[in-house]
């Protein structure tokens, strides 16, 4: 199985996947074998760390690592997919971190957002 990023980019999905999201307290392990959607992905991860429907607006999704914080910058949906499709596997070593929004700063970047 494939994901279809754009006409031109193409990641190959493993049998397997699964992505391990933390916010501050927490720690969980998502399934997210065979999904193509990035929102879906996105409000998996929400949900899984229980993040109200209505707050997830203020939080931004980047890469970690153990005992890291966020690791570069916030992640688009197109940056999800790659990701997810080229690292993403069935023990769940790609991580990332959900983290609030510090106040006065821009929300969370969608797939073809312009950043100004």
């Amino acid at each position: 199985m494939q994901v279809q990023l754009a006409q031109w980019q193409t990641v190959a999905e493993p049998d397997n996947c699964r992505i391990t999201v933390r916010s501050d307290a927490e720690t969980h392990i998502i399934d997210i074998t065979g999904e193509n959607d990035p929102a879906f992905i996105r409000k998996r991860m929400f949900s899984e760390l229980r993040i109200p429907d209505d707050d997830r607006e203020n939080y931004q999704i980047y890469r970690t690592e153990p005992g890291e914080g966020a690791l570069g910058d916030p992640f688009t949906d197109e940056q999800l997919m790659i990701y997810c499709g080229a690292w993403g596997d069935e023990n769940g070593t790609l991580r990332f971190l959900l983290q609030r929004i510090p106040n006065g700063t821009s929300p969370q970047p969608q797939l073809g957002a312009v950043r100004r």
